[in-house]
């Protein structure tokens, strides 16, 4: 819709219609240029949020496990295929490698870079400079545990 000046000879008394109408025109076109402006922001918010939705779909059983879950939707699924339904720490059945920590741990293990990160005390004496119970972050390697 165009709007143009009205001359002199085409103009009308306003009229309570008239300044309704014109009312109503300008508001349309202010929502127009609104509705532009939301459709901008929510085409940058698609763009900004798209790239996460595979972040989340990574396979945790061939990613590192950074956290709790492992991957941001937290799922506590892995699909890595043939994992044990069983195992025994003290056979070392099914498992790869045992750690001793200290009487507690802080959090769950992180996995990262081919390191495990496990938070624990000092009950051990890691670090006999250190006495007493203090907190502890110890890292391990994913292969061997060394």
């Amino acid at each position: 819709m165009s709007l143009r000046k009205m001359t002199s000879s085409e103009a009308l008394p306003h009229s309570k219609l008239q300044r309704l109408v014109l009312r109503q025109i300008r508001a349309a076109s202010t929502r127009g240029s609104s509705r532009m402006l939301n459709r901008v922001v929510l085409a940058l918010i698609m763009v900004l949020i798209f790239p996460l939705l595979f972040v989340s779909a990574s396979d945790p059983g061939t990613t590192d496990w950074p956290m709790w879950g492992g991957t941001p939707d937290r799922n506590m699924v892995s699909n890595a295929k043939g994992l044990p339904a069983s195992w025994d720490t003290a056979t070392k059945k099914n498992v790869k490698w045992v750690a001793a920590l200290g009487s507690q741990t802080y959090g769950n293990p992180v996995v990262a870079g081919g390191m495990v990160f496990v938070g624990t005390n000092n009950e051990g004496l890691r670090n006999p400079k250190e006495g007493g119970d203090r907190g502890v972050l110890m890292a391990f390697r994913e292969s061997d545990g060394e």
